[in-house]
């Protein structure tokens, strides 16, 4: 279970790392995001948001690890990287060694664990008031 921002809500996330953490090419057919399938459906319900007031603007978005998205952003076959775990130190060295920069992080989620369990009495045991956000996974 992830306790997210509303997707519908929160495009400014999206629209601040466009205007301010990405780099587009005058010719860039595509914005892409590549990186951490936990936080694919997040990203493209925000790019959906998005589109609505920059109708022009094709985001594309996958998933496939988070070590997938930071050699994504490191080979320049990505824009914006989703990772669901912190950067490891080697990846922070080869960011600054390509970009002689260090990577600028955003928390966009917060991640957790929600036991399930079949029985009743245990599902009781571990109850735990949810809002509905959170049921509906946004």
């Amino acid at each position: 279970m992830f306790s997210c921002p509303r997707a519908s809500s929160q495009p400014q996330v999206l629209r601040w790392l466009l205007a301010r953490g990405v780099s587009l090419d005058a010719d860039a057919a595509a914005v892409t995001i590549k990186g951490s399938d936990t936080t694919v459906v997040l990203s493209q319900r925000w790019a959906e948001v998005y589109r609505k007031s920059h109708p022009g603007t094709a985001i594309q978005i996958s998933g496939g690890g988070s070590g997938v998205g930071i050699a994504a952003l490191l080979n320049g076959t990505t824009q914006i990287a989703n990772e669901s775990r912190p950067l490891r130190p080697e990846e922070i060295a080869a960011f600054f060694k390509k970009f002689k920069a260090s990577p600028h992080v955003y928390k966009i989620c917060l991640g957790g664990i929600l036991p399930a369990a079949e029985e009743p009495a245990v599902s009781r045991a571990f109850a735990l008031p949810l809002t509905p956000a959170a049921r509906a996974g946004l």
